[in-house]
């Protein structure tokens, strides 16, 4: 073996990968989520990268170097102590930035794992590994989106691993209901119950993002518990039905960095809900016929 040239193997940085490695087969288990799930595919496949250039600095240490006085430019792509460094320089410190990402967010799930990705993102201050974790966070974003485009469009919760920011407080579910013309409506005041509207669906702030603004949570949470409200309480689950998939059509390429996209489309499904929404009342539960029987009390029968 040249001493000038070790081998590739010798460089490895082992400890790196099998911190690396562990935390790929932690997040791999069933109950790690979905986010995390994410960040080991994209961690493995930063590891997978980097064993493919040890193969090829192997291939190339095969060359012979040239003997002093011989030809350097016609020797081939041999592999020098120097070369070895230059090839090795970017990858390593790639490799140690992402081991230091993965130390800094272990045991976290969801929003918050892609919370600490982020503030990685951000707070570094150099450009290089800023863009590394912008990659990652992006590969990361994309589970966490679809939890909100099922959320917006549907009223429904994926989320197995309790990773998403909005969250169902089980004991909303035992409330009483009253009725108008039809409809039947979550009860409110009523010792021992919830109001179903108000309780059933939280933000949960440990959970939540931070490049997901209070703002954009709130009209998130609503436009999911008008879904809900227009096909439990109202009954109206086609037009949920029919109105969901086209709507969610311009959702479904969105991921981290396309937050304003994502805003805008929000706030238009929940336009559309409130219209059908107020329609499905107003026809149904004679929304005009109660207000109107309001105003008359409130003005004592004027």
């Amino acid at each position: 073996m040249n001493i000038l040239c070790p081998p590739a193997h010798a460089v490895i940085p082992y400890p790196l990968i099998r911190r690396m490695q562990a935390a790929i087969a932690e997040g791999r288990r069933q109950h790690a989520g979905s986010v995390r799930q994410a960040l080991c595919a994209a961690l493995s496949e930063e590891v997978t990268d980097f064993y493919r250039l040890m193969a090829v600095l192997e291939g190339q240490l095969a060359i012979p170097q040239p003997v002093p006085g011989a030809d350097a430019s016609a020797a081939g792509p041999y592999l020098s102590l120097r070369r070895l460094q230059l090839w090795l320089a970017e990858p390593l410190r790639r490799m140690r930035l992402l081991t230091a990402l993965v130390d800094g967010t272990a045991g976290r799930l969801g929003g918050d794992l892609a919370g600490g990705v982020w503030a990685a993102c951000n707070a570094v201050g150099d450009p290089l590994a800023s863009s590394y974790a912008t990659r990652i966070l992006h590969q990361m974003c994309v589970p966490l989106f679809d939890m909100v485009r099922h959320w917006v469009f549907e009223g429904v919760l994926e989320d197995a691993a309790c990773e998403f920011f909005i969250v169902h407080n089980s004991s909303a579910t035992a409330a009483t209901t009253t009725s108008m013309g039809g409809i039947e409506l979550p009860a409110t005041g009523i010792a021992g119950t919830k109001d179903l509207w108000r309780d059933a669906y939280r933000i949960e702030p440990a959970k939540q993002p931070p490049f997901i603004s209070a703002d954009l949570a709130a009209t998130i949470l609503r436009a999911g518990k008008s879904i809900n409200f227009l096909r439990d309480a109202c009954g109206d689950a086609r037009w949920v039905q029919e109105w969901a998939p086209a709507a969610a059509g311009a959702a479904a390429a969105l991921g981290y960095g396309q937050l304003s996209v994502l805003e805008r489309v929000v706030v238009s499904a929940g336009r559309d809900v409130d219209a059908r929404l107020m329609a499905v009342l107003q026809s149904t539960g004679e929304l005009q016929r109660h207000c109107q029987s309001i105003r008359r009390y409130l003005l004592l029968g004027q």
